[in-house]
């Protein structure tokens, strides 16, 4: 039998990714970039894995106009 809290926090964690895929797809529509890096936990450096933004980046297209 799954643990309830843990099976409860994968739904949430996988709800949270949805939303966070649909903004990255609102925002890739206004010609921005989103990279997101993954952070991996490390024992000895006191670091719990996670998620960081590498960088968001505005793509103006002024010097090629379709």
């Amino acid at each position: 039998m799954k643990d309830p809290v843990i099976t409860s926090k994968v739904k949430q964690l996988k709800d949270l990714i949805t939303q966070v895929n649909e903004q990255m797809a609102e925002l890739e529509d206004l010609c921005v970039d989103v990279r997101i890096t993954y952070i991996e936990s490390s024992k000895s450096k006191n670091i719990k894995q996670g998620l960081s933004i590498w960088r968001i980046e505005e793509h103006n297209n002024y010097l090629y106009d379709e």
